[in-house]
């Protein structure tokens, strides 16, 4: 049997358990190298629509998500400035 192109892709039944809408959101990053078959993803991108965020925005805000990424957030001022 073949193998959907979908199914290469490890966590996407995380998405699926959660409810996510298939047309709420799409795979970004190492999904698609998945995809491609040219390595195994370790985790899952995906970009959402304004409405599925507007569903989301609060828990991420308030969340040990937000705790633990906010470390990675430039706060200098200096993201996208000429240098």
């Amino acid at each position: 049997m073949l193998k959907r192109l979908i199914d290469r892709v490890q966590h996407i039944d995380k998405l699926e358990e959660i409810g996510l809408p298939r047309d709420q959101y799409a795979l970004t990053g190492g999904a698609w190298l998945a995809i491609m078959q040219i390595r195994e993803n370790k985790d899952i991108d995906i970009v959402v629509t304004e409405e599925l965020h507007k569903v989301y925005a609060s828990y991420f805000i308030n969340s040990e998500f937000r705790k633990t990424t906010d470390q990675f957030i430039d706060k200098s001022g200096k993201h996208g400035k000429k240098q």
